[in-house]
């Protein structure tokens, strides 16, 4: 993660930044800050689980039946369409869906998303309410 960061820090720098000419690169001693450290720990029982093709299969089914009820859920309008592309499952039984998102369609560019949901694919935009 933290090469992915850098390499987009990288090439975020303007053209000059990188390269010196050679009469001048003595006096242009500019230098890049490091950039901060994340740390992070994985919550329990976020490992991701193997899945085998039936059950994979499974998963992607059921986020294909309740993708109508995921797009109400997340206000898109009635043109807009979810078609499931992948799903892991964590060792904690959250599962990730990814979608593709088309509108009248066509693909909308840009607008793949993730689903991460406790208790099957369709996603919950807002948290449960506790009684």
């Amino acid at each position: 993660m933290v090469v992915t960061a850098a390499a987009l820090t990288l090439s975020a720098l303007p053209a000059s930044a990188g390269a010196a000419s050679t009469s001048d690169a003595s006096a242009d001693t500019r230098q890049v800050p490091a950039l901060p450290q994340i740390k992070a720990t994985a919550r329990p029982g976020a490992a991701t689980v193997q899945l085998s093709p039936g059950q994979r299969r499974k998963l992607l089914d059921q986020a294909t039946n309740t993708a109508p009820d995921a797009a109400r859920s997340l206000g898109l309008g009635h043109q807009e369409k979810l078609i499931p592309k992948d799903v892991i499952k964590d060792a904690d039984g959250t599962v990730h869906t990814r979608y593709d998102r088309t509108y009248a369609g066509p693909p909308v560019i840009g607008g793949d998303l993730w689903s991460i949901s406790t208790t099957g694919p369709t996603p919950s935009p807002t948290p449960p309410r506790r009684s």
